[in-house]
């Protein structure tokens, strides 16, 4: 009985540790989608004239925003959009328009991106 019961804890630690895999791995990945094609959103940025050229013909002055955070807004040129899509086989049927997007990230309290 004593076996047994080792064994079921050992099975519950392995268990814990490949969730915990899992959930870093998550994380990670979103990191990697958020910086994908994305461009850093404040006016000193690379590529920063062109974004506010881009911003202040829709009357927004990027210097304006007291609390734009440089680590989380990102730009996208193309961003698709997916409201609508019919899916088949886990795949959308169709390509989808692609329009320009302001990304924001969640982090956590570490400033980890976490979605």
């Amino acid at each position: 009985m004593r076996k047994m019961q080792v064994k079921a804890n050992e099975s519950a630690k392995q268990r814990e540790i490949d969730a915990a895999k899992a959930r870093l791995q998550k994380i990670a990945k979103a990191g990697q989608l958020f910086e994908k094609n994305t461009f850093p959103l404040y006016a000193d940025a690379p590529n920063g004239d062109f974004f506010e050229w881009y911003f202040l013909k829709r009357d927004i002055c990027l210097r304006d925003i007291a609390f734009l955070n440089k680590e989380t807004m990102r730009f996208s040129l193309a961003t698709e959009y997916w409201k609508g899509t019919k899916w088949e086989n886990g795949k959308p049927t169709r390509d989808n328009p692609k329009f320009p997007a302001i990304h924001s990230a969640f982090r956590g309290a570490t400033g980890v991106v976490t979605a």
